[in-house]
């Protein structure tokens, strides 16, 4: 059903709004496979677009100051600490607490930011310190973090982490290939 949805939404053009059930569907295997593959995010990504009037874009996007996807790279910067203090775990915080955070900001970043976090700087020093600092300081002048987010601002924290993943991967490489 979700093809056809999709295909009819190509064919009806800009004014056909997606079912918001093809979004809770993406998630869902997002928070089962842990996994937020660029065709994911391109789906979120049109979703939210042709159903609200936001403008997400394809890459990381400094500007969006939306909470959610604030939120998204913030715990994109968090999981990034994680690996380098630690390095490669069976169960690191994207597979304990993604779907969490997703949909509960508030009570697992508020948790992170004062139990892990300050673990994983004592281990790495301010790697990623300023990243941190500067995504949390845009969320705390739009107030706190949001006890739950609805499901286009699930979609959107999806996109942040997703971006800012892609982003930090992408600026690795680059560094390595003008060193």
């Amino acid at each position: 059903r979700i093809g056809s949805r999709l295909w009819n939404a190509a064919i009806k053009g800009r004014s056909y709004k997606i079912p918001l059930e093809i979004l809770q569907s993406v998630l869902n295997r997002i928070y089962v496979e842990g996994e937020c593959s660029p065709y994911r995010a391109a789906i979120i990504k049109l979703i939210i677009n042709r159903n609200t009037n936001k403008n997400m874009k394809s890459s990381l996007d400094e500007s969006n100051r939306s909470v959610a996807y604030m939120c998204g790279r913030l715990f994109a910067v968090i999981e990034s600490m994680q690996w380098k203090a630690i390095g490669n775990v069976n169960s690191g915080i994207k597979e304990r607490f993604f779907a969490a955070t997703a949909s509960q900001p508030a009570y697992v970043l508020g948790s992170l930011l004062t139990k892990n976090v300050p673990i994983y700087q004592h281990k790495i020093g301010g790697y990623l310190a300023k990243e941190l600092d500067e995504i949390a300081g845009i969320i705390s002048e739009r107030g706190s973090f949001p006890q739950r987010f609805t499901l286009i601002e699930q979609g959107e924290f999806a996109l942040g982490y997703y971006f800012q993943r892609t982003h930090k991967v992408n600026n690795e490489k680059l560094g390595n290939a003008n060193s």
